[in-house]
């Protein structure tokens, strides 16, 4: 820990949280009452404040509009970037450092590819041996929902070689655990690795959401990793599809990144609602139109800060450099918080990279039954939980009073070394004087911060505090004339008339930023959602550019070139017409109902506590195809297999077992926590009793099979081994693969797997 003086270990100490919650709230009543009050007592404080918050919203206004120009420039351009082919141009291209794997490349030898032998760079990082750790945290979702996500992720060309899938399940979800072995089973043959982890329910200092969840998986994920440079992180919700290109996007700018700063990167998709869209009211479509749209006006190439939003992706070791997710309240907003959590540990340093694959999503639906009210109702719940991170206003300032007065005091700060320094007879450490905090982003940062949780809910209330009750036109209202007449005996002062028609003006021309943020968003999402698909899907037989045709959405993709494989599309679709356009005259009450008053109302309750109640989403389910994924009621045969990842193209032996023979297999010599040994008995999954660990940490427990009942003859089509030798079996095969690999193994068990379908 950075030593720090008295003084300054005082000032950290003091109750900043408690305090610095309460800001935004407090600010807001401020608001309220320089509203109420300001326009007769204090004209010119209000009538600098009302230009402002106009100002920061017309400044957001133009920069989400140019956002959505950009959006969908880089989307095309990201589409028909071959990522592999750029990999191996800039290893060309890169001088020195070039070696040659000694690893083969199964699926480049199985594709027909030549060459056969991986290169990579001086560090061993190679495109293809980057492992995407895929985080899909979710509670009480529908089996339909979470098969169509693994069923995109599955139609991925390098999902069996490089995707390592994480179900992160709930305790508090009854049936959650043998929900995940049922998708297990169903598809274990179709990744690198797929398995699941079970979130305790009660853990102290925690609070119920999305962020405790990820942080526990990502926890137990980073345990299992034999090389963390190699291990890519991306949490995504359990509704969202990926194509394939944003997996190969993320791994090119992973593995060009300079080595000294490759760990201070995130990589942050666009968005884009284009699944159920059309089945829910426009208010809510339109609202979450808003928020993909602000999130291309933070993907600016000139903005000093860029945010993820909902689904993105970060290094293993940028993950455990911080010590994983926060899991407190504070956290409730994972993807903002984690930024800042990086942000703070790297003292500005960290890069997020925009990926303009997007990453597409579902629109809340209400609870079944609820109509268009139920759906609003849903949706404004959603919005306050979004709100809700109004806390991370303060956590901002309370980390920046740290990073600028005592860096490293509290939390450790990456990249930065300590020295061993001899003052007053002691030795202190100290850290090096060659980086420091970036306080011109920080700067940014609060600005940002305050567009999202701060500016929308005090400039609503202004507007309608000056509209209702000053008497401001040639022929005002009776509340007008007789709230001022009660304030004030004096006439209403010419600074705030002049900063009246200031505004107005401002509003004025935010109206040609929408439109043209709506044109632009139009032709992103007809890319994105349709036009891209279309031309993925022909494969082969769509034409390559040439010198006329290099320009979509006005951007050069390069000649000779078509639009990458991109997997399986999600079933759920919503293609947008012309008329859509009328959807953008309902911001007004859109922003009113999902940014304004959810924000007033989330941030009076921070003055009285910290905690919200975690309420899941309704999420759309396949409408027509209510079998599409079904669950097996027969558990059938449970896969016993050495406990090694496959390479790609390695051919795997799986011997059979019958469910009620098997309770678990596990290597004694490999201590596991109580959490990774499972009993197997149907579709239910049990821990091991206590007396079996007891024995283990005593070294009486040997290794094989652990049954509570005599196993019985295997009933099968195919002529089975007696349990014996087949427990000789795996013993061999497990030494055979000791003697070639040193990380140590456990026998993974897997319920039968269901071919998906492929779409």
């Amino acid at each position: 820990m950075q030593t720090v003086s008295p003084l300054v270990a005082q000032i950290v100490q003091l109750p900043w949280k408690a305090v610095l919650q309460r800001v935004p709230g407090v600010w807001l009543v401020a608001v309220f009452v320089l509203g109420l009050l300001g326009p007769a007592h204090a004209p010119l404080l209000f009538s600098v404040y009302f230009v402002l918050v106009h100002v920061l919203s017309l400044m957001a206004s133009l920069r989400v509009a140019y956002g959505a120009y950009h959006a969908k420039r880089m989307a095309a351009k990201c589409s028909y970037t071959d990522w592999p082919k750029e990999w191996e141009q800039h290893m060309e291209r890169s001088s020195g450092g070039l070696t040659v794997s000694s690893r083969i490349d199964m699926g480049a030898l199985e594709s027909g590819g030549g060459g056969g032998l991986e290169r990579v760079d001086s560090e061993g990082l190679s495109f293809n041996l980057i492992n995407h750790v895929i985080i899909i945290p979710n509670y009480k979702e529908n089996m339909d929902t979470l098969c169509e996500t693994l069923d995109v992720l599955a139609s991925h060309s390098r999902a069996i070689s490089q995707y390592k899938v994480c179900l992160a399940m709930e305790a508090g979800e009854a049936g959650s655990e043998e929900k995940a072995m049922t998708l297990v089973s169903r598809y274990i043959d179709c990744f690198l690795q797929i398995v699941y982890t079970i979130h305790p329910r009660g853990i102290e200092g925690e609070t119920a959401g999305k962020h405790s969840n990820v942080s526990w998986a990502a926890r137990q994920m980073t345990k299992k990793s034999k090389n963390m440079k190699l291990d890519v992180f991306t949490v995504m919700d359990a509704d969202t599809a990926f194509a394939e290109d944003y997996f190969n996007a993320v791994t090119f700018h992973y593995t060009t990144a300079p080595s000294e700063t490759r760990m201070f990167n995130i990589y942050a998709p666009s968005t884009v609602f284009d699944r159920n869209a059309k089945d829910v009211p426009v208010f809510v479509r339109l609202s979450d139109m808003l928020w993909s749209a602000g999130v291309m006006g933070n993907y600016v190439p000139f903005s000093p800060i860029t945010i993820p939003c909902s689904a993105y992706s970060l290094p293993m070791e940028l993950i455990k450099a911080v010590d994983f997710w926060d899991v407190g309240s504070e956290g409730l907003g994972e993807d903002m918080h984690m930024f800042l959590k990086c942000f703070f540990a790297t003292e500005g340093r960290i890069k997020v990279t925009p990926i303009f694959s997007p990453a597409s999503c579902c629109n809340i639906e209400g609870p079944e039954g609820s109509g268009a009210i139920g759906f609003m109702r849903a949706r404004y719940g959603q919005a306050k939980r979004h709100l809700w991170g109004c806390l991370d206003f303060g956590y901002t300032i309370h980390m920046a009073l740290l990073g600028i007065i005592a860096p490293g005091y509290v939390t450790p700060v990456i990249g930065r070394k300590t020295t061993q320094k001899k003052t007053d007879g002691k030795n202190k450490n100290v850290m090096d004087e060659d980086l420091h905090f970036h306080v011109g982003k920080l700067l940014v940062l609060i600005h940002r911060l305050s567009e999202a949780h701060i500016v929308g809910g005090h400039m609503f209330m202004l507007i309608a505090i000056v509209g209702l009750l000053v008497p401001l036109s040639p022929t005002p209202s009776n509340l007008s004339i007789q709230y001022w007449q009660f304030i004030t005996s004096e006439a209403v002062h010419p600074m705030v008339m002049l900063a009246a028609e200031i505004c107005g003006y401002i509003r004025f021309i935010s109206i040609f930023s929408i439109i043209a943020c709506a044109y632009n968003y139009e032709q992103y999402q007809q890319w994105v959602g349709v036009t891209r698909w279309q031309l993925s899907q022909a494969g082969d037989a769509q034409p390559l550019t040439n010198e006329n045709t290099q320009y979509v959405n006005g951007v050069a993709v390069g000649i000779g070139k078509r639009v990458q494989h991109l997997g399986r599309r999600a079933e759920l679709q919503s293609f947008r017409t012309s008329w859509n356009y009328l959807d953008w005259f309902a911001i007004p009450v859109t922003g009113l109902l999902y940014q304004a008053i959810p924000q007033i109302h989330a941030q009076m309750l921070q003055l009285w506590t910290d905690k919200l109640t975690y309420e899941v989403a309704a999420k759309p389910t396949l409408k027509g195809h209510p079998a599409s994924h079904p669950v097996p009621e027969e558990p059938g045969v449970v896969h016993v297999f050495g406990g090694h990842e496959r390479l790609p193209g390695e051919i795997v032996s799986i011997p059979t077992l019958a469910i009620d023979e098997v309770e678990t297999l596990v290597n004694a010599s490999v201590e596991h926590g109580p959490d990774e040994i499972l009993v197997l008995q149907g579709l239910k999954a049990h821990r091991l009793d206590e007396q079996f660990h007891s024995n283990r940490s005593n070294g009486s427990a040997t290794p094989g099979l652990v049954t509570s009942a005599p196993v019985p003859y295997y009933i099968q089509q195919q002529q089975l081994q007696p349990l014996q030798q087949l427990q000789n079996q795996h013993l061999k095969q497990q030494q055979q693969f000791s003697s070639q690999h040193s990380h140590s193994m456990m026998f993974h068990l897997h319920l039968p797997h269901f071919q998906p379908p492929r779409g």
